[in-house]
C-alpha cells in the first residue's frame, strides 16, 4: 500500500507535481487541509466533465471510466453547482438515514442468512464471495427495487466498471462492449418500467425526477444508475473487507470492540479512515490560483488523494495506527465539501451491522492470507480474501 510513500511525499512537498508520459501531468494533493479547501471551492476547482471530470484521465476525451458509450449521460459526480445540487436533490430522498434505518431489520436478516451459509463451511472460505460482496448488493437490490436474484449481474457490472486497469475484469474491448450493452439494456428497461409505474425505490425517484426544469433524460438516468451501482456497492464491500483485515492485524482492537460495543460508531469511522475505499478524486483549476503559496496554473489537473489525507500527521495522531477509540476530525473516505458522497449513511449503517453480527456469531473469524486485490489506482478493493474461523 502507498501510505508510507504518501507520508514521505507529503513531508517533502504536500503538493507534489507528477509528470505524465501520455498527458500534461498533474498535481498530487496529499494534505488533509489542502484537499478540504479545494473541495469546498468548486468555482475555482471544477469537477465538471467538460473541464476534464473527476478522474486522472480527461473524461471529455475518453468517456467516463473509458466506457466510450454515447448512451450514457454525464455522471452527477462530474458536474459542478448548480447542476450538481439539482442532481443531489433528486437522489438524496432515496438515501436518507430514515430510509436506511427502516431497513435495519431486513439488513440484519440478510447478514444472518449469509452467516448461516458460512457456518456450514469447514476450513477456509472467501470472505469477499460469501460476506463482503453479497451483503451490499442485496441492500442495493432493495433500494433499486429489483430481485435479489439479480445481484450476480450487478456484481459483475460493478467490477467491470471500476476494473479498467485489471486485465481479469476487462479482458478485451469486445467483452467490455458486451458487458456494457447488457448493463445499459437492463438499466434502460428499469427506466421504462419506473416511468410507467412509480414504485417506492430510488430508481423510481430518479426516473421520475426533474433536471434543469424538465424530466430527467434516459441518458442521465443511465449515468446515475452507474454511479449508484458503483458508489453504494464498492465502498461498503471494500470497507468491510479492509475492516476485517485491520481487526485480524490488530486483535487487541477486536477484543476491545467486543468488550465495549458502544465503540462501534467510532470503529466504523476508523475503518473508513484507514481503508479509504476510493483512493482519489480529481479537480481542474479554472483560473490561475495558489494553494498555500504553491502557484497553480489555469487548466492544471489536481488529484486529491483521500488515502493520503486520511493519514495526515497534522490532523490524525499516529495516523498509521488502527485505533477504534480515535475521536478526532472526520475522515474523508466519502470525500468532503460539495461532492461528499450522498450515500454515506448507506455505507456506515451496514458496516456497523456486519461487524456487530461477526462479533456475536463469528468472533474468532480471521483473514488468513493476502488475497487478490483489484488492480486500480481509483478503488482500494479486494476481489478475493481468504478467511477462516480459528
Amino acid at each position: 500500500m502507498p501510505y508510507a510513500l504518501f507520508a514521505e511525499l507529503r513531508k517533502a512537498a504536500p503538493r507534489h507535481w507528477n509528470p505524465e508520459s501520455d498527458g500534461v501531468g498533474f498535481w498530487s494533493v496529499l494534505g488533509y487541509e489542502d484537499i478540504t479547501a479545494i473541495s469546498k471551492d468548486p468555482q475555482t476547482f471544477s469537477s465538471a466533465d467538460a473541464n476534464g471530470g473527476h478522474r486522472i484521465f480527461n473524461e471529455n476525451e475518453r468517456g467516463v471510466g473509458d466506457l466510450g458509450s454515447s448512451a450514457i449521460g454525464v455522471l452527477f459526480i462530474s458536474t459542478d453547482p448548480p447542476r450538481h445540487r439539482a442532481y443531489r436533490s433528486t437522489v438524496l430522498p432515496g438515501l436518507k438515514l430514515t430510509r436506511v434505518r427502516a431497513m435495519t431489520e431486513r439488513l440484519k436478516a440478510r447478514i444472518a442468512g449469509l452467516l448461516d451459509t458460512v457456518a456450514e463451511i469447514s476450513g477456509e472460505f472467501d470472505f469477499i464471495e460469501h460476506l463482503a460482496a453479497p451483503f451490499p448488493l442485496l441492500t442495493l437490490a432493495e433500494l433499486f427495487g429489483v430481485p435479489a436474484s439479480d445481484i450476480d449481474k450487478l456484481y459483475a457490472w460493478s467490477n467491470a466498471l471500476v476494473g479498467e486497469d485489471d486485465p481479469t475484469l476487462r479482458i478485451s474491448p469486445a467483452q467490455m462492449a458486451e458487458t456494457l450493452g447488457d448493463m445499459l439494456g437492463y438499466a434502460s428497461y428499469l427506466f421504462d418500467l419506473r416511468r410507467a409505474a412509480l414504485q417506492d425505490d430510488i430508481l423510481s425517484l430518479l426516473a421520475n425526477g426533474t433536471l434543469a426544469g424538465g424530466p430527467i433524460s434516459r441518458a442521465n438516468f443511465l449515468g446515475t444508475f452507474i454511479l449508484l451501482l458503483v458508489g453504494s456497492n464498492e465502498t461498503t464491500r471494500n470497507a468491510i473487507a479492509h475492516g476485517r483485515v485491520a481487526f485480524t492485524e490488530n486483535p487487541d482492537q477486536w477484543r476491545l470492540l467486543g468488550e465495549q460495543p458502544a465503540l462501534m460508531p467510532l470503529a466504523v469511522r476508523e475503518i473508513l479512515r484507514c481503508s479509504s475505499p476510493v483512493f482519489h478524486m480529481r479537480r481542474t483549476a479554472m483560473r490561475d490560483t495558489e494553494i498555500n503559496g504553491q502557484p497553480i496554473k489555469q487548466a492544471a489537473k489536481l488529484v486529491l488523494w483521500y488515502a493520503a489525507g486520511n493519514r495526515d500527521e497534522a490532523v490524525f495522531s499516529d495516523p498509521q495506527r488502527f485505533d477504534i477509540t480515535r475521536n478526532q476530525r472526520l475522515h474523508m473516505a466519502f470525500g468532503t465539501g460539495e461532492h461528499t458522497c450522498v450515500g454515506n449513511r448507506l455505507v456506515e449503517v451496514p458496516i456497523a451491522l456486519m461487524f456487530d453480527a461477526l462479533l456475536t456469531r463469528l468472533p474468532t473469524l480471521r483473514i488468513t492470507g493476502a488475497g487478490r486485490r483489484l488492480l486500480s489506482n481509483f478503488i482500494n478493493g479486494y476481489l478475493q480474501l481468504p478467511a477462516a474461523r480459528a
